[in-house]
């Protein structure tokens, strides 16, 4: 469940996450939870406890609750309210608020925005952020504010401007904006941007030498790897 395990960077469903800041104190919510693997699986390895929120009602189904988990029907967007969720029959983790060609059903979903939930489960700092929500991280973001992005310690994100590159500019900005904030920001795919990890200086420090090791050599090594892995 856990890739790379060797190192402080591990990945868990295509997300990677500085593990070192992880323990069993730590607060971690999952954004975009599907049935709920990455919260097992950082949870069961740290002990940390989970807050899994999913918008997909079949996949929400199979999120397993627990002492260490905590599992919510919302779907994460800018703000408070309602909103259609759309999947397509045969891809169980497949959903998108945005209304796709091949869309097979939909379900009216409660909408929440990061601050509003943040506020739901009373937290004043997270530990780890995962963010996997179709798209709607674009306007999550707007809807946030500065002073509780800051709070995070660590935020691992897809972004989807793979699949809609008419908002590569909203993930550059968005990017640009956590830099500013203090984030040192790590991309670990070499076509698109659906493995970025953000670490918050002010609570996690990691030397210059690691850091461009973690930037510029990390991901290519990690590719020869998976070459070879196939052989």
């Amino acid at each position: 469940m856990i890739e790379h395990k060797n190192s402080d960077l591990w990945v868990i469903q295509a997300h990677t996450i500085y593990s070192p800041a992880i323990k069993d104190s730590a607060v971690v919510v999952d954004f975009g939870a599907s049935d709920g693997v990455f919260s097992e699986a950082i949870s069961g390895a740290t002990g940390c406890h989970c807050y899994a929120v999913e918008a997909s009602p079949m996949n929400f189904a199979e999120i397993v609750a627990s002492d260490r988990i905590d599992k919510f029907h919302y779907a994460i967007s800018g703000s408070d309210g309602h909103v259609e969720f759309s999947t397509v029959e045969g891809y169980k983790h497949r959903g998108t608020l945005v209304l796709p060609v091949d869309a097979t059903s939909t379900a009216v979903v409660q909408s929440k925005s990061l601050e509003t939930f943040f506020k739901e489960i009373d937290v004043d700092e997270v530990d780890l952020l995962k963010i996997d929500i179709e798209g709607a991280e674009i306007e999550m973001f707007r809807s946030t504010t500065d002073e509780t992005l800051s709070k995070i310690k660590q935020i691992t994100i897809e972004f989807h401007d793979f699949i809609d590159p008419s908002t590569k500019s909203d993930v550059d900005g968005i990017i640009h904006r956590l830099e500013t904030l203090g984030f040192l920001s790590i991309s670990f795919n070499r076509k698109n941007r659906c493995d970025v990890l953000f670490l918050n200086s002010r609570y996690i420090k990691v030397s210059v030498p690691v850091f461009i090791y973690y930037k510029y050599v990390l991901k290519y090594v990690r590719g020869i790897h998976r070459i070879f892995s196939r052989l």
